[in-house]
């Protein structure tokens, strides 16, 4: 949704966006029309950024992100009504890494979730979706250099379908601009994918108060080589063209949801 204002704005197309227009039909997350509009920089270089926005799962530089890029990021996600949270604490580093062990090892031996994993990585490079053996990356060894990197947690006032779709919103405008400041991301999701851990984080770090959605892992990137494209579904399975003369566009069927901390966003 927010890809498709900023590429449309950078067209000189404002968007007029109803979310969630029809409670009898969950699947509609937005309607959207459009009218005239100069584009401005900001939205010319988001949308530039749209086919540049890489998941990047190698190991990032060194090299510390700079506190004015993580508040540029927490500013922009506030504007969607989105708290991104800098993970700076080293008690809340510790508790999110401590409950994604705990996910991890709890899916050891889970079929399902094994075959699904199998299904989304290392496939073809004519697939639809999924991950290409080449994006796949080995973890890192002890002796690798420690990262730079800057993890920012994005909660919400609640956990209903509205808000999902605003963290969602939020997470794509922090990705698109953290890739104009030329940094790399990645996403982390498995702690807010499991209820138990996930009841976890949100009492005891964000004490009750917010609902966690998902952490966006910002940093330099390692490499001068970008790391190849993943597949990217077709524009007729999120969104439904009318014949409104209000040039009017509608989001489709949802996205069937990829295995959990492989797809990245990547598809949204």
């Amino acid at each position: 949704l927010h890809h498709l204002t900023v590429a449309m704005a950078a067209r000189g197309w404002r968007s007029k966006v109803v979310r969630l227009p029809d409670p009898r039909i969950p699947s509609l997350l937005a309607s959207i029309s459009f009218e005239p509009a100069p584009p401005t920089e900001q939205m010319t270089t988001w949308a530039d950024a749209i086919s540049r926005r890489r998941s990047d799962r190698r190991v990032m530089s060194s090299w510390e992100v700079p506190d004015s890029h993580v508040q540029t990021l927490v500013k922009l996600a506030a504007e969607h009504g989105v708290v991104a949270q800098p993970l700076t604490d080293a008690s809340a580093e510790h508790l999110w890494e401590s409950l994604k062990r705990h996910v991890v090892d709890k899916r050891q031996g889970d079929r399902v979730y094994e075959k699904e994993m199998s299904r989304w990585a290392s496939v073809g490079a004519d697939a639809r979706e999924g991950m290409p053996e080449a994006n796949l990356v080995e973890t890192p060894g002890e002796a690798e250099e420690e990262s730079g990197e800057a993890a920012l947690l994005l909660c919400t006032s609640s956990d209903d379908p509205m808000s999902r779709l605003r963290a969602g919103e939020a997470l794509s405008a922090l990705l698109l601009e953290a890739t104009r400041l030329g940094l790399a991301t990645r996403l982390d999701s498995q702690v807010v994918e499991e209820e138990t851990t996930r009841a976890q984080l949100e009492e005891q770090l964000l004490a009750g108060a917010r609902s966690p959605q998902i952490v966006v892992h910002v940093g330099w990137p390692a490499g001068s080589e970008p790391v190849p494209l993943t597949p990217r579904r077709e524009t007729g399975s999120v969104l439904k063209v009318t014949a409104a003369p209000s040039m009017s566009v509608q989001a489709a069927e949802p996205i069937p949801p990829g295995p959990p901390s492989t797809t990245e966003g990547d598809a949204r």
